[in-house]
């Protein structure tokens, strides 16, 4: 089977959540899919979309390494990031594996309390994503 011909991409991350249950990225794109509702999310009360820095700043360094990745000619082993609990509504993700797999974040968890809407990630998408991710600051 030749992934990059055909229908099948191979997957260039593994995102690792409690239990070892397992999601694969074959974009990086889809790292954003995987936001939380504390680090991205719409002030109720001036309506601005509101981008945690030190999220930025992580995910700068995921983003490019899944980049690299998906543009490797190389795709036996995905990389992992591990989805850690970050408080009852958050997660962060990390490519260090924790200690104790009850540092991480059930996926159940994930999909009910923590994950931000779709809605709002296309809203960032749209409105941040080239600024903070392309342009670099001088």
């Amino acid at each position: 089977m030749e992934c990059g011909n055909g229908p099948f991409h191979p997957v260039i991350m593994k995102l690792c959540f409690r239990d070892n249950v397992f999601s694969g990225i074959i974009h990086p794109m889809q790292l954003f899919y995987h936001v939380s509702k504390k680090h991205v999310f719409v002030d109720p009360t001036t309506g601005s979309l509101v981008v945690e820095e030190e999220w930025v700043n992580r995910m700068k360094v995921i983003f490019k390494l899944a980049s690299a990745c998906y543009d490797s000619d190389s795709h036996d082993n995905p990389m992992t990031c591990y989805v850690y609990k970050d408080g009852d509504t958050s997660f962060i993700l990390k490519a260090k594996k924790p200690d104790y797999s009850h540092e991480l974040i059930h996926l159940r968890d994930f999909y009910t309390h923590a994950r931000q809407e779709a809605d709002v990630i296309e809203l960032f998408m749209r409105e941040q994503f080239i600024k903070l991710f392309f342009i670099e600051k001088y």
